[in-house]
């Protein structure tokens, strides 16, 4: 492992629990004796950490149809899991700024959120020579506790294997079509599990990387 880089803090964070995920985006938490409701922006099925009875952490929302923001979750063994997917992509920029993430030398970021056909992808990149491509974020924080290596997918959904089907589209074009999977837990060593998700790739055609 080399040195570590603090890419930011999160702060305003408080203890709560988990009562009920009433949506993909949505998950009733308690906090000293109080019922509220949160927003999540990680539509993954989260078993690790979305349940009854489990520990999160959540921000103040003093704005907005829900009152906090679920942001991560505590581990086993101290720190906590970063669930929050725009989190993520943001520190991930960060990352990338200060030249932490060595494979993406060469290129930039052009655009984020990019449309493309009846879809979007994260963000629009420029390589060598001018090249432009696509480059997709996926959050794998889901853990398998008997090796410590994180897993992608969690849940298998038809909005995902439209997702591969573009980027493989994509690729067969000849673009450059790079998947980044940001495993955000302080106990994940490696990751595992992502061939069905790539399968349909030409793997020439993409670059795999664990952050």
């Amino acid at each position: 492992m080399g040195n570590k880089v603090v890419l930011g803090r999160v702060d305003d964070v408080f203890l709560a629990f988990v009562v009920d995920r009433l949506s993909r985006v949505s998950v009733l938490a308690e906090a000293e004796g109080a019922r509220f409701l949160c927003h999540l922006r990680n539509t993954g099925r989260l078993p690790d950490f979305i349940y009854e009875g489990a520990p999160i952490l959540v921000q103040p929302r003093p704005r907005g149809r829900t009152h906090a923001l679920l942001v991560g979750a505590p581990v086993e063994g101290g720190g906590a899991a970063l669930l929050d997917t725009y989190m993520q992509s943001r520190y991930f920029e960060k990352a990338l700024s200060v030249n932490a993430v060595s494979w993406f030398s060469g290129y930039s970021l052009l655009k984020r959120d990019v449309k493309v056909m009846d879809s979007r992808i994260d963000y629009l990149i420029r390589g060598g020579r001018g090249r432009r491509g696509y480059m997709e974020l996926k959050s794998a924080v889901y853990l398998d506790h008997s090796d410590g290596y994180a897993m992608y997918p969690d849940t298998v959904s038809e909005r995902g294997r439209r997702h591969v089907k573009l980027l493989a589209k994509l690729a067969r074009r000849g673009g450059r079509v790079i998947i980044t999977f940001l495993a955000c837990h302080p106990r994940a060593v490696g990751l595992i599990g992502i061939g069905s998700f790539i399968g349909s790739i030409p793997s020439k055609s993409i670059a795999r990387s664990l952050i």
